[in-house]
């Protein structure tokens, strides 16, 4: 029989529908597919609105068909341009409703703007320290028990947040998807991030 290699594991950044964009499944379907592959559970994000609601309606819905099942969703915010940008008032809305993940910004990153040929964009870092904006932000990670995740940061810019957000007493940081070409970040570069601040490589 072949092994099921999805058993027990909690994916934190799948993109589902309904989104601007098309995705592959929505909601529905993913907690189905988790459900029948004993999948614990998934994070949903989306770069343009909230998704800890969507998971919470996912969860009422699998509870009441699948009793016995284990799965969960979650959600969180991503703080680009849609959501105020390094809007507190926008985190601490989702954070109370369960969000668990809070994205600094993705595709309205300075970084990624910039990587566009386009100025402007959601600024975290200025001058080698973060912005004042980002301090309630990483409050509200910190006191809700949160995990906060670099989503499209600059290596440089993510050292920064990293080492402001450790000092905060955030403990779960997750550097995303590093090696993507949204990132570039370098292997030396990951392990010092793990080794020095024990942040998670996506």
């Amino acid at each position: 029989m072949e092994k099921n290699y999805l058993e027990g594991v909690i994916d934190t950044h799948v993109h589902s529908s309904p989104d601007v964009r098309e995705r592959k499944m929505g909601d529905i379907e993913l907690m189905e597919e988790g459900v029948r592959r004993g999948v614990r559970g998934i994070v949903i994000k989306s770069h343009h609105m909230p998704t800890a609601a969507r998971a919470a309606i996912i969860n009422k819905m699998k509870d009441e068909k699948y009793a016995g099942s284990r799965f969960q969703m979650f959600g969180g915010i991503t703080l680009n341009r849609a959501v105020g940008g390094l809007n507190p008032y926008a985190v601490e809305t989702v954070l109370e409703i369960g969000g668990k993940i809070v994205w600094l910004p993705t595709i309205d990153s300075e970084f990624s703007m910039k990587r566009k040929g386009k100025s402007g964009g959601v600024v975290c870092v200025r001058n080698g320290k973060i912005v004042s904006e980002m301090v309630p932000v990483l409050k509200l990670v910190k006191d809700y028990d949160a995990a906060l995740a670099t989503a499209h940061l600059s290596p440089n810019e993510i050292f920064v947040v990293t080492e402001a957000a450790k000092n905060m007493g955030i403990d779960r940081i997750i550097v995303s998807h590093p090696e993507s070409n949204l990132v570039g970040m370098t292997i030396q570069q990951q392990k010092r991030l793990a080794e020095e601040y024990g942040a998670f490589m996506e």
